[in-house]
């Protein structure tokens, strides 16, 4: 399916209130193998790397859905984040924010995830998220920003990333 700017509006304007069942296309009682073949699919739309072409507005849409159907298949696929999330849902919450990236207006929020090179969708950037997480826990922040700043520009501006980069920059 080509994707065109009308189809990622309509994607993003309902985005927040999709839950991550709805975000991946997969039923509430959905098994691993199941999971993982709709992730695959979801990827096959919406992954970054498959729009290098389009313009910059396009790939940030492209990057916010992309970033979403991420962190919902991360919190389906373990099940202690997932048993988390659908007590959520059961408990009436429209989405519950079971959120491995910190996001504006979250109120319930894990921690980010214990290593910054998962964060990253490009396999060409993650060695560089990895020097940046070694570089900034040994107190080289200049050298920490410098390597994640080439590893987020190498994965499309990705925000996780961009928002590391501005903590970083504000330990200067």
């Amino acid at each position: 399916m080509a994707l065109d700017e009308t189809y990622l509006d309509a994607w993003l304007a309902q985005l927040e209130m999709l839950s991550f069942y709805e975000v991946l296309g997969v039923d509430v009682a959905v098994r691993h193998d199941t999971l993982v073949l709709a992730y695959h699919r979801f990827c096959a739309s919406f992954h970054p790397d498959a729009h290098r072409g389009r313009t910059a507005g396009f790939r940030a849409k492209i990057s916010r859905i992309f970033l979403r159907g991420n962190e919902a298949f991360r919190v389906l696929d373990d099940p202690s984040l997932r048993a988390r999330y659908d007590e959520g849902l059961r408990r009436g919450e429209v989405v519950p924010r079971v959120s491995l990236v910190p996001t504006a207006g979250s109120t319930t929020r894990l921690a980010a995830p214990k290593r910054w090179e998962e964060l990253v969708n490009s396999p060409a950037a993650r060695e560089f998220a990895r020097r940046a997480e070694a570089l900034a826990k040994a107190g080289d922040v200049k050298q920490a920003r410098l390597q994640l700043d080439l590893a987020r520009s190498m994965d499309g501006g990705n925000p996780a990333l961009t928002e590391l980069l501005a903590t970083l920059t504000a330990k200067k």
